[in-house]
Order: C-alpha cells, then sequence, then structure tokens
C-alpha cells in the first residue's frame, strides 16, 4: 500500500487487490460527501471495425456507457433508480481509450453506493430487450446531435480526417451502421473482456474513514475474476501533409474547426499540457486575445476535450465574416512564437493561473477524483496528479515552447469546415 499526502489535511492511500484492483482513496474531512469514479481502461479504440464473422462493433463501448444504468437482469431495479433513493448524482462518459463512471453521494451513503457500483461493474447481463431498448436511446442521440448539431459532425468530421483506417478513426460515437448489427452476445463478451478488475482504477475521494472502506471495498471487488488487460492499438503513422475535410450539417455561423495530432500513446507531458492551457484554453489564452480580443478575426476560439482525446488538440472556431480560414489559421500556426516572445512575467501570470486552478481543484472532491483518475488511466500512475497537486513541477519558458513548436505546424494541421445553410443537407 502507498499513502501520500496531497496538502495538509487531505491525505491518501493506494492499494491493489489480489485481482489487480486498483484503488486509490483520498480522505478530505472538510467536505461531507465522497464522489466515486470508476476508471475503465476501454474506450472506443478497444473496440474493432470487424467482429470475426464481419460484423462492425464500433459504437459499442458508448452503448456500454449507457446500459451500466439499465437493470442488471429482467426484473431487477436500475442502477438510476437504486442511487437516486441514497441522493446521489451520476454521470459517465465514453473516450477514446475509456470509459469513466461518476458518482457522489452524501458520506453516510457511501456503502450503499459501493455496493450498487459493485454489482454493476460484476454482474451487468446483456439481453436483446435490454438492448434494444438501448439502441433506441442512442439512435435518439445520433438524431439530436449528430444529425442536426454543427458542432457534433465537425467534431465527428476532423477525428475521421486525421485518423483513415485507424481505430480512433471512428471515434466514441462509432460508425452509425453498426449500431443497428450489434447483438446482446456482442456486448456480453465485450463486457467480460473489458470490465475486468485489473482494468478498471476505482477513485473514492471525500469524508470517509480508510479503514472501513477499505473493508468495504475487499468485500465488495475481492471475489471478481482478473481477465485479459485491454491493448492499445498501435500508433498512427500519418503523411506529412495539410488535411481538410467538409462535413454534412450546415451551420448558420462562419464555424470550422482545427486539429494538431499529438504523439500516442499518450505520456506525461506536463510542458505539453501547460503550452495547451496558455495557447489555447480559456478566454485568457493567446488564440483568444489574438484573434478575438486583437485583431478581430473570430468571436470565438475554444479548445474542445482536450483531457478526454487521445490524440488530437482540436479547436472549435467562429470566424467573422470578413475573415478567411486562411488566414485564422496563419495566425494560429504563429502562436509558437508568440508563446516564445511572451514577456517573463506574462509567462509568469499564466502558470500562476494554472497552477491556481490546480490548487482549487484539490478542495472539489469530484475534481480531485477526476484528476487522480486521469493521471492514472492515461498515464499509468497517479504520480502525474502527485506532481502538478503538490507544486512539483517547474517549467521554464522554454520547455513549453519546445513542447507546442512540434505540434502547431502546417503539416500536421487538420481543417474541418461545415457546408453553409444554403447548400443541402
Amino acid at each position: 500500500m502507498k499513502t501520500f499526502e496531497i496538502r495538509p489535511g487531505i491525505s491518501g492511500q493506494l492499494l491493489v487487490l489480489p485481482n489487480q484492483l486498483t484503488v486509490v482513496m483520498v480522505k478530505n474531512p472538510k467536505a461531507p460527501s465522497v464522489s466515486v469514479i470508476h476508471w475503465v481502461k476501454g474506450g472506443s479504440m478497444q473496440e474493432h471495425r470487424t467482429s470475426p464473422d464481419g460484423r462492425g462493433i464500433t459504437g459499442i463501448a458508448h452503448l456500454f456507457e449507457h446500459m451500466m444504468f439499465r437493470p442488471l437482469g429482467a426484473g431487477k431495479p436500475a442502477f438510476d433508480d437504486i442511487v437516486q433513493k441514497l441522493g446521489a448524482k451520476v454521470n459517465a462518459n465514453t473516450r477514446n481509450s475509456a470509459t469513466v463512471y461518476i458518482s457522489s453521494v452524501g458520506s453516510e451513503n457511501l456503502h450503499e453506493l459501493l455496493k450498487a457500483e459493485a454489482d454493476r461493474f460484476q454482474h451487468l447481463h446483456v439481453t436483446d430487450d435490454l438492448l434494444a431498448l438501448e439502441k433506441k436511446a442512442v439512435e435518439s442521440e445520433y438524431q439530436v446531435n449528430h444529425d442536426s448539431n454543427p458542432n457534433y459532425d465537425l467534431w465527428e468530421t476532423i477525428t475521421r480526417a486525421s485518423f483513415p483506417n485507424h481505430p480512433l478513426e471512428w471515434g466514441v460515437s462509432g460508425f452509425r451502421a453498426d449500431l443497428y448489427t450489434i447483438k446482446a452476445e456482442d456486448c456480453n463478451a465485450f463486457f467480460s473482456r473489458v470490465y475486468r478488475p485489473n482494468n478498471i482504477g476505482l477513485f473514492i475521494v471525500g469524508d470517509f474513514d480508510f479503514d472501513e472502506t477499505k473493508q468495504w471495498v475487499t468485500e465488495l471487488y475481492s471475489a471478481w475474476p482478473a481477465g485479459d488487460q485491454t491493448q492499445m492499438p498501435p500508433p498512427y503513422q500519418h503523411k506529412d501533409a495539410m488535411v481538410e475535410a467538409k462535413g454534412h450539417v450546415p451551420s448558420e455561423s462562419s464555424m470550422f474547426w482545427m486539429g494538431f495530432r499529438i504523439p500516442y500513446p499518450s505520456t506525461a507531458d506536463h510542458a505539453r499540457d501547460l503550452a495547451h492551457f496558455i495557447t489555447f484554453y480559456s478566454s485568457y489564452s493567446l488564440a483568444n486575445r489574438q484573434l478575438v480580443d486583437e485583431l478581430k478575426l473570430a468571436s470565438a476560439v475554444s479548445s474542445v476535450n482536450y483531457d478526454y482525446d487521445t490524440a488530437m488538440i482540436k479547436l472549435a472556431v467562429v470566424r467573422m465574416p470578413h475573415a478567411s480560414i486562411t488566414t485564422i489559421t496563419d495566425h494560429v500556426l504563429q502562436l509558437a512564437d508568440t508563446l516564445k516572445n511572451l514577456s517573463d512575467e506574462d509567462f509568469t501570470a499564466y502558470q500562476a493561473r494554472y497552477n491556481m486552478g490546480l490548487a482549487e481543484g484539490t478542495l472539489r472532491n469530484a475534481q480531485l477524483a477526476d484528476m487522480m483518475a486521469h493521471s492514472w488511466g492515461k498515464y499509468g500512475d497517479i504520480d502525474y496528479a502527485l506532481d502538478l497537486l503538490q507544486g512539483r513541477v517547474k517549467l521554464s519558458k522554454e520547455q513549453v515552447v519546445d513542447a507546442l513548436a512540434p505540434l502547431i505546424v502546417r503539416h500536421n494541421t487538420i481543417i474541418a469546415t461545415s457546408p453553409s445553410p444554403s447548400q443541402k443537407h
């Protein structure tokens, strides 16, 4: 067992059960609640385009995100119904290489929440009736989002243009046609393969007793047998050429997306993450300062799901009518030089703002749990999060520029545009 202290009064323990379930517990006695995250190392990249009999199962990880809230079997209550009685807040999301389940509950109901969580992670069985119901829910998502929302359409467009013929190509939603061919047996096989303790991290953050909670976790999860570890596909090998792609859903605004591939598999890179924060993240970013405030070329520039994605920086840009995509692209590609020319005072201010956000996160159970889970799930251990939370990361401007400059280049740029409203969908 590993013990650690994040800051005075907030300490943690990491243990690994005999079945290889990783358990990270962080005690924050100032908050009368507990946040629980199950990080499953299985997302869209653990699917495949065709199964042995020729049918695709892309999108099945996202389908499972939905089904994990449904009844575990005929005549049983749904997970949602169980935890609502505890006053819990629950959510989940699917990523390229993970599916993440988040629950928060009052400290007095932690044991009951863990019982419900352990039950669904070990005993879900998909039936044809359950699958048919969930397919309708996912189809509704397609209709509401992908068929009518330009942002979702551009997300899908830029992903497929960036990684053709690679598991990153289909994104978390998968290929739509596969939704109709997936069978209950495919779902149960995916669940049996991926939802194993050696592929999962359990993160518990809040006001609880270490010894008592460790006993509960051991009792509830130890009988869960380990399986094969999930595998990541080989890195994508792209050609050094700018890529332009056209979406399908017309946009009323002059919106387009820009993307830049980042190294995959992901390795812990504090300099790259700080570079992303300074250059693209928040209203203080260099992109916003230049393109929105100073040059008036865009009304909005925002980074999209940087933490979720395995291999891309993505920007959603709403350009002003007089500004061309080419002009905006040229300015974005100069941002590494802009960062390089920042005064030491400005760079120090950006780094202080970055660190302040991290420090504030330690006071919110859900955000602290997410930071620990993200570190373990994406980079293999919790050290990345601890380095940040304990203030051990000291970066020079040169290190940050060196992390950004090779990525923000023309031959690594992907542009996705929407058709105009006058064009037929």
